[in-house]
């Protein structure tokens, strides 16, 4: 892979993301152009319907899978371990690869529902399944919690998560889970880095320390993100931008900036919570 990628931890430092971007031709495009600029790591998922043409981008480029990192998510209703299975050979099918560098469980089930913790080892199950089976080079989550991630492991699984992704920005950080996660060594990814319809890069105090730094508001918030110690996950349909995104990674904000942005009031958050208000199937 090229410099975007961690060494130690053996996973990417940043990744684009696909989610919202059109089926059909516009994502295929959209991939190539990520690629030009110099992404090899990529987020995708089944529910956003495009991985077959995010596929058809990834092949078109001519780069060799061996230098990509290709994620892929197993959306909620497909829970418990043969439907598991069956929608990862599903996504790969569509996207046309032998394998996924990671899969995540998109969604853990809400400790509102009965038997949640026997739900969730029964789909972890079908992770383990994968991995057996070379299907899968890595398994991990996301969106969970710490109770969640507790249940799984005092539930004798064969492998405990690698990965967790979870919503990360200026205005909005889960610091207890990415504590429980950092304690655990699994590591953690931030999705939305740049908040809810990206109003963190529109903030005025994200805005000035991004002047101070001869930067943009976009690379702040990604540097943000790594400051806190997670990869963010950032999704762009211009070249430009996917460029900028990129120059983040040689960007280093001080600890006062980290701490100014910590004292932001939480905000910019995009109301989704595991257990109480997770998107609906």
């Amino acid at each position: 892979m090229t410099g975007a990628e961690n060494k130690t931890a053996g996973m990417p430092e940043i990744i684009f993301g696909t989610y919202k971007l059109e089926n059909g031709s516009p994502a295929a495009e959209a991939v190539r152009e990520a690629l030009s600029a110099g992404f090899r790591a990529f987020d995708c998922a089944y529910s956003y319907g495009n991985d077959f043409y995010v596929g058809r981008g990834l092949k078109e480029s001519g780069i060799p899978r061996e230098e990509l990192f290709v994620t892929n998510k197993l959306w909620k209703s497909f829970r418990g371990r043969e439907k598991t299975v069956e929608l990862c050979k599903k996504s790969l099918k569509l996207m046309k690869l032998s394998y996924f560098d990671l899969y995540l469980v998109h969604w853990p089930c809400p400790v509102t529902e009965d038997g949640w913790e026997e739900i969730n080892l029964d789909t972890w199950a079908g992770m383990e399944a994968l991995y057996a089976e070379g299907l899968v080079r890595h398994i991990g989550v996301s969106n969970y919690k710490p109770h969640h991630l507790e249940a799984l492991m005092k539930g004798g699984i064969l492998m405990k998560p690698e990965v967790n992704q979870v919503e990360c920005h200026p205005g909005f950080v889960p610091e207890e889970t990415v504590a429980y996660c950092k304690a655990q060594g699994i590591v953690p990814q931030g999705w939305r880095p740049f908040g809810k319809d990206a109003g963190a890069a529109a903030d005025p105090l994200v805005a000035e320390i991004a002047a101070g730094h001869d930067a943009t508001p976009a690379q702040v918030c990604l540097a943000y993100v790594r400051a806190k110690g997670l990869t963010p996950v950032c999704r762009t349909k211009t070249p430009e931008r996917m460029k900028e995104n990129l120059g983040a990674l040689s960007l280093r904000l001080s600890e006062e900036d980290v701490a100014r942005i910590d004292a932001m009031e939480q905000t910019y958050a995009s109301g989704y919570d595991a257990d109480t208000h997770p998107p609906a199937d």
